[in-house]
């Protein structure tokens, strides 16, 4: 993940944070949740020129190994990303992360 954050988040044209999704107690004994079930592990945007103004696209990435597989969660935030015409990124390495924001950038 550090190595895709990296590699997108050098790019002048890119802007990414991390995302977490968890669970936990407080020292109260309190259960407290945070982020979103299925959402990617890096979200921000692409800075892009359209109508010859600067825009900002939403940019997810989902990092998995190689061989890993999206939970049912993570399949649906993807579907809603792409039917609201988010840019989502499901990657196992920098090079397949950058190759697939250029592709989508086309």
């Amino acid at each position: 993940m550090h190595d895709i954050l990296g590699r997108l988040g050098a790019r002048p044209d890119v802007r990414l944070f991390r995302a977490n999704v968890g669970a936990g107690r407080t020292f109260a004994g309190d259960k407290i949740r945070w982020g979103v079930p299925g959402q990617a592990d890096l979200n921000g945007w692409v800075s892009v020129v359209l109508a010859g103004k600067r825009r900002a696209l939403r940019l997810e990435v989902e990092v998995k190994r190689p061989g890993g597989k999206q939970t049912e969660e993570q399949r649906t935030w993807q579907a809603a990303c792409e039917r609201h015409g988010v840019i989502y990124i499901l990657a196992t390495s920098a090079d397949e992360a950058e190759q697939k924001l250029e592709e989508a950038l086309r």
